[in-house]
């Protein structure tokens, strides 16, 4: 996902198509687009609202719910990692 030159990838979110200016590659700009449409999806047939704007903030909210959720596991395991290996050295004897 490193910048590179930036391409126009159209794509399609909610019925509506965009066209979105990245140095992404346009596989992986078209996989975001398809993920937020499916959360999208999932919410429409879950709410029964119609409003496409409530939709995509409800779906915003889930996504950012699952990069929060995401960060806390891999801070918790990293600290898991770190106290596991403190005691694996702690077992070696020292050298000297």
């Amino acid at each position: 996902m490193g910048i590179s030159q930036e391409e126009i990838t159209e794509v399609t979110i909610g019925k509506q198509t965009f066209q979105i200016k990245s140095g992404d590659d346009p596989d992986y700009v078209q996989n975001l687009a398809r993920h937020v449409d499916q959360r999208m999806e999932e919410l429409a047939q879950l709410t029964p609202t119609v409003d496409t704007l409530k939709i995509a903030i409800l779906a915003a909210l889930n996504i950012a719910d699952d990069l929060i959720t995401a960060q806390e596991k891999l801070r918790d395991m990293e600290k898991e990692i770190e106290e596991s290996a403190s005691r694996i050295l702690k077992s070696f004897p020292a050298k000297g």
